[in-house]
């Protein structure tokens, strides 16, 4: 063969294929090595090295957008908020309030309380006035109502707010109040927050508002950017009223609106002291996002003078910044105290090992476990991963409720018709270790039985899944089912 009829450009790209490919999978041993030193859950141990073998490049970018272990590598670093000198009077401040009131240590729910304390310093606070609000066209007038009253601070933080119609609505209250010289603080998330337009942002700043954007979706910080995300919907009312729960501010959440799908959802109001730590939570958040002291106040943590024992409750806070998966320790021990019943709801159940076989265990012990989750998701791969833990879960013993008449977004759970927990944490892996998440925990009967009515309101409109409909899915769904699974963790 003459040099003459080698095609050159041929070899010459071959060349740079091969060394193209050869420097990806250098990349993809190095990040596994590193991986694997991480000691993860093996799943997403897993997950993240079939992502990088199968799909080169593409997997590595995916890894560094969404694999990153901040909450080990401190990126988040905790420690340098509560150095400051304010974090630590405050914290001071509260924790010694938490002594006056415990459970015994014989007391059935001593150890979730104690649990949580411990983990994340939440208090178990008394004196308190629930209120159980379902869809938004109930929760957004109170919302609304409980900020006309408001006579010193406002303080907001959601992960959608949209100015819509509705989120016109909160925006002309919030602006008239800061008006009047009333304190008003907002944090969005950026990312949640896309449809937030300059002009909404414009009428809150010349009213005075201050308002800031929760991780701002920036290069080069598109990876933690993108992947951590402030998951939290409170609104604090001058240190005595609170919302917490499932509901963002934007119009599809309110049935009133005549949206194309029909949305359930459940928020609770808070007044007394459990407002404390939702307070907490939201002014930690704002130090995270301005990066400036905060002047306290203690108008911020009124005192209520109401018996300890009326409606206890604790205000969980999770996330990259927390030493600590607070809300999925706490939802493990809740489910491993149950005798006789847990009901469970949430729009996506992609669970980690720890809480399948929780699950699994209670109802094999003879708890009887039910779960009520949409029908139809708003992902297809999110639905599928869903549907490969049905099979189990029957097996075992769990009730599986697919809710019908729309769309469940609720994120609640009740033990033993006397505890419960509402708040914005999903049943799955993206709320227990990525996102920034706040649950109340709640050991009130009273409020429990009524969350108890409204799951039986639910399983009305949802039809009960039998292991038999599962056995008639064909090969081709539940192959789709397994390959979605294998994502569960990067979900």
């Amino acid at each position: 063969m003459e040099f003459s009829n080698l095609n050159w450009d041929t070899i010459r790209e071959g060349f740079i294929l091969l060394w193209v490919v050869g420097i990806n999978y250098l990349l993809v041993f190095f990040i596994s090595l590193k991986i694997l030193l991480e000691n993860r859950n093996p799943q997403k141990t897993y997950a993240f090295v079939i992502l990088l073998i199968v799909v080169p490049f593409v997997g590595i970018l995916f890894y560094f957008s969404f694999g990153q272990n901040y909450r080990r590598n401190k990126i988040f670093n905790r420690k340098r908020i509560f150095d400051d000198k304010s974090f630590q009077e405050i914290a001071t401040r509260l924790t010694k309030k938490s002594s006056e009131y415990r459970y015994d240590k014989d007391h059935p729910l001593r150890k979730i309380s104690e649990l949580l304390l411990t983990g994340s310093h939440s208090l178990l606070t008394g004196g308190n006035s629930l209120e159980l609000l379902i869809n938004g066209e109930n929760c957004f007038p109170k919302m609304l109502e409980a900020i006309a009253q408001a006579k010193n601070h406002i303080h907001m933080e959601y992960y959608i707010f949209t100015d819509d119609e509705l989120g016109i609505q909160f925006i002309k209250a919030l602006a008239n109040k800061s008006e009047e010289g009333v304190e008003v603080r907002l944090i969005y998330d950026a990312a949640g927050s896309l449809k937030l337009s300059n002009k909404g942002i414009s009428i809150l700043e010349r009213a005075g508002v201050q308002l800031l954007p929760f991780l701002p979706i920036r290069f080069p910080r598109l990876a933690n950017s993108l992947n951590y995300r402030n998951h939290r919907k409170i609104l604090v009312v001058d240190g005595v009223i609170g919302f917490v729960g499932g509901i963002n501010i934007d119009q599809r959440y309110d049935n009133r609106f005549n949206n194309k799908v029909y949305w359930r959802d459940t928020h609770l109001k808070i007044s007394g002291n459990g407002v404390w730590n939702l307070q907490f939570t939201f002014l930690f958040d704002w130090y995270f996002c301005v990066k400036d002291p905060i002047n306290f106040s203690d108008d911020f943590f009124p005192i209520s003078e109401s018996s300890p024992s009326i409606a206890p409750l604790q205000v969980v806070s999770s996330g990259p910044d927390s030493d600590w998966s607070n809300i999925m320790y706490a939802y493990f021990t809740s489910i491993n105290l149950a005798q006789s019943n847990i009901r469970l709801t949430t729009p996506y159940f992609i669970p980690n090992d720890s809480i399948l076989m929780s699950l699994k265990t209670a109802a094999l012990g003879g708890v009887n476990v039910e779960l009520l989750i949409p029908e139809e998701s708003d992902s297809t791969i999110v639905k599928y991963a869903m549907r490969s833990y049905f099979k189990q879960l029957l097996e075992a013993g769990v009730k599986i409720f697919l809710y019908r008449k729309g769309f469940v977004h609720a994120k609640t759970m009740t033990v033993d018709d006397s505890f419960c927990t509402i708040g914005t944490a999903n049943m799955d892996f993206r709320s227990f270790e990525l996102n920034f998440e706040v649950n109340a925990f709640i050991y009130d009967q009273n409020l429990t039985q009524m969350l108890v009515s409204q799951f039986e309101e639910d399983k009305k409109e949802s039809v009960q899944l039998m292991l038999s409909d599962v056995g008639r899915w064909k090969l081709p769904v539940r192959l789709g089912h397994s390959l979605a699974r294998l994502f569960a963790p990067l979900l």
